[in-house]
């Protein structure tokens, strides 16, 4: 009686639990020393292409490797004390305790230069409210241009909008909102800027968003 023919399929466990008797295992051993003593390899050959190669790796495995370092995990060095030697070498020298008292003293309260600041306003794109305060020259043909991507400078400060015939005359196009949450009172930050522009010969017009229709900006800035 022949053998039945046996269709193996994903899932089967042909050889789960499976335990070798003595007599396998002794004739694994000598096929082992019989391959070394003639110089064949065992296994797949050095160089050669793993059977798994392009496959990938699973997803529970990709999506477990790729959460290893996300944003506010703990490094596993976290907390780890480094030795007086390894920190002068990652600092390429080491600096004595006069040395960093200046640094930090230096450090404190230092100012940006108005050319800093000009470059860190130059990607910055209008406003809203800006836009909306834009349209409305534009459409009466009042000599103001925008000037809050850093482009004109009084001082260390930068105006939103700046007149364009020759007058001294800057305004500031603000939302009362945002202007406290970086002083203040609307009112010091509006006095700091009047205070400088004033150093300069410029004066400083302002306008919050319940001030930008366009009456009350023909009303003040029509005859200027």
């Amino acid at each position: 009686m022949g053998r039945n023919k046996i269709t193996f399929c994903k899932g089967h466990t042909i050889n789960n639990g499976r335990v070798l008797t003595p007599e396998h295992k002794e004739k694994i051993r000598v096929g082992v020393l019989r391959a070394a003593a003639e110089g064949k390899s065992i296994g797949r050959p050095k160089g050669g292409t793993p059977w798994n190669k392009g496959m990938g790796k699973p997803k529970e495995a990709k999506e477990k490797h790729d959460t290893r370092f996300q944003k506010g995990m703990v490094p596993w060095n976290f907390g780890k004390p480094c030795r007086e030697e390894t920190k002068g070498k990652l600092r390429g020298r080491k600096r004595t305790a006069d040395v960093r008292e200046k640094m930090s003293i230096a450090g404190k309260g230092k100012k940006l230069t108005a050319e800093h600041i000009r470059k860190a306003l130059m990607r910055r794109t209008p406003t809203s409210l800006e836009m909306k305060f834009q349209s409305i020259i534009d459409k009466n043909n009042l000599p103001y241009k925008f000037a809050g991507d850093g482009s004109f400078m009084i001082g260390r400060k930068n105006p939103d909008f700046i007149n364009i015939n020759g007058q001294k005359i800057a305004i500031e196009v603000y939302a009362r909102y945002y202007k406290l949450r970086h002083a203040e009172t609307v009112q010091e930050w509006k006095e700091e800027r009047e205070r400088v522009f004033r150093e300069y010969g410029w004066t400083a017009i302002f306008f919050d968003e319940t001030q930008v229709n366009e009456s009350n900006i023909l009303r003040q800035l029509g005859g200027k």
